[in-house]
């Protein structure tokens, strides 16, 4: 099959919907319940934009990049390095299941067009090709690594982990976000299961019975994850990995900072941020969005990689710069599959170097080492937005770290003004009594009441809506509003002392707002508010209404704010 350079990849998502069956093509589509995450995974990478340097010789390219491990088992420093490779572009081939689904030749044609290209690839446990057959086809010098599993059965997976390591595969991947597998609504509307022709390779056949009753419920693979998967996976089980493989253990599946921190103390070689592409838990963030503080936690202790989302070699190229060693795809190699089979993965890979290629040389860059050693190469949008941060941390210094702890209740919320004219606060910069609300902050109330019902009042529909007010006994850190939403329908909202929503607001106006605010709050998420805090952002783009906005952001205490007051809010 011939391919044109000028195809984007997305052509080959379209053309395997005409050749793919309905389920197997909603297998390899869909995500988690209402495939929020599936959708942020990608989009998110638009809220980061290049900065490119002016000048810079980029005669010569170098896009590769070394990647070493440790032997985890040794504390010595002048160990051997168990893996030390140079790959020619920071692009590899994440675990995905079932590839012959997608084209007769499945992994064999995967594995085949990695090698040609240089590309690592991991190798899935739920391969519809065994491992040994996979690395007898890889060509001479293909690396390896191994996804798999701690199962319920330990001795199945020191099994696999031997066959690993006999077959060749210099590393293993350890999936730590699977649980059970998660709720996807097309497998459940399609009654996927494994065609009638095909196996999970890796597994006796007779491990687990194959029914076959047209439901996902009652599919070989569900039964697969019913009867194997391990619910009560720990660090321990972690640990007992580490000690157990003779070669590199890689974690895949860390979102956030504290189990990154888990994940070095038990002696893995490298973190995969990773959210299963979107397929495990919905209405999380996405991956590029975690990057950032799963690398600042590792300091460079380990390798970190990342996948999900990546459709172009732009966002390839925004993933190191944030600190990214290496990123993974998956469904851009299956559509490549489906479509040409070992060619079509090929293209997909080619185009994305060449389109990687085009970014480093037009921002400036000639290595990888360029990329990760300009600083805000890479910003989220917000870097041109007004900086609220540091009016935050200028309050924040003229605070004793003793007063911020000794304060007990707070109220936080955030107004929004939708006049078509940005307009100047009268509050901006001022300190509140924090024995209750000031006479200005009454006043100001008062005369909003005074407008309603007039026809300027219709500008201002929206001056506090959609955000919540809670109280808490502890000072409060807001990191995102997605995560205070997360807390005020947790378990901890039984240390609530008073929550309040504005009616008939709460979750279409916080989606509305949500992306301005946390834009403005992105580089001040380790910070608690002060109860002497009023603040506000003028001139904030709203993107894509044609109009600006305003944000202002109050904290004071709760103790002289009545029910009523808070209700008139």
């Amino acid at each position: 099959m011939v391919f044109k350079w000028g195809e984007l990849e997305g052509v080959f998502e379209r053309e395997a919907v005409q050749l793919l069956p309905k389920s197997i093509l909603g297998y390899y589509q869909s995500g988690a319940d209402d495939e929020y995450t599936l959708a942020r995974n990608k989009q998110a990478f638009s809220k980061y934009v290049l900065r490119p340097r002016a000048l810079c010789d980029v005669s010569h390219l170098d896009a590769s990049i070394r990647i070493s491990f440790k032997t985890p088992k040794s504390s010595d420093e002048n160990q051997k390095l168990s893996f030390d490779k140079t790959l020619a572009y920071p692009l590899a081939i994440a675990p995905t299941a079932f590839h012959c689904m997608a084209h007769p030749d499945g992994e064999i044609a995967t594995v085949q067009a990695a090698g040609e290209t240089g590309t690592l690839m991991i190798c899935s446990t739920l391969a519809t090709t065994s491992l040994e057959n996979v690395a007898k086809s890889a060509p001479e010098g293909t690396v390896l690594w191994y996804q798999l599993y701690v199962y319920k059965n330990r001795q199945l997976t020191e099994s696999l982990v031997k066959r690993a390591v006999a077959s060749g595969y210099s590393a293993l991947v350890l999936t730590v976000d699977a649980p059970s597998m998660g709720r996807r609504r097309a497998d459940e509307r399609n009654g996927f299961e494994l065609p009638h022709h095909l196996r999970m390779a890796n597994f006796d056949s007779n491990l687990f019975a194959k029914t076959r009753e047209g439901s996902v419920g009652s599919s070989g693979f569900n039964k697969y994850a019913l009867s194997l998967l391990d619910a009560s996976l720990d660090w321990s089980d972690l640990q007992w990995l580490v000690n157990l493989s003779p070669i590199p253990v890689i974690v895949k599946g860390i979102m956030r900072a504290d189990d990154a921190e888990k994940a070095l103390e038990v002696g893995v070689a490298g973190i995969v941020v990773s959210n299963h592409g979107g397929r495990q838990v919905d209405h999380c963030a996405a991956t590029i969005e975690a990057l950032s503080e799963v690398v600042k936690a590792v300091k460079g202790r380990c390798s970190v990689f990342m996948d999900g989302g990546i459709r172009c070699g732009t966002d390839i190229f925004k993933a190191i710069a944030l600190g990214a060693n290496l990123v993974f795809i998956g469904r851009p190699v299956i559509y490549g599959l489906a479509v040409g089979g070992k060619d079509g993965v090929k293209h997909v890979i080619n185009l994305l170097r060449t389109e990687f290629d085009y970014a480093m040389r037009l921002s400036g860059c000639a290595t990888i080492q360029h990329i990760k050693s300009n600083p805000n190469l890479v910003v989220h949008e917000s870097y041109f937005h007004p900086n609220l941060s540091k009016l935050f941390k200028k309050k924040l210094a003229d605070s004793s770290s003793q007063k911020l702890h000794q304060q007990k209740q707070s109220v936080i919320f955030a107004t929004k003004h939708l006049d078509a004219k940005p307009r100047a606060s009268k509050f901006e910069g001022t300190s509140y009594n924090t024995s209750g609300l000031s006479e200005e902050v009454q006043q100001h109330e008062e005369s909003r009441e005074n407008r309603r019902g007039s026809d300027e009042a219709r500008n201002y529909e929206g001056d506090f809506s959609g955000l919540e007010i809670a109280c808490t006994n502890q000072p409060f850190t807001i990191f995102e509003f997605e995560s205070f939403k997360a807390l005020l329908s947790s378990s901890d909202r039984a240390n609530l002392k008073g929550y309040h929503h504005y009616s008939n607001c709460h979750a279409k106006s916080l989606r509305r707002c949500q992306k301005e605010v946390t834009n403005c709050l992105n580089e001040c998420s380790d910070l608690s508010f002060t109860s002497d805090i009023c603040l506000t952002a003028q001139g904030i783009d709203c993107h894509g209404s044609g109009s600006s906005s305003s944000y202002a952001f109050y904290d004071y205490r709760r103790s002289n704010l009545s029910p009523e007051k808070a209700d008139q809010l």
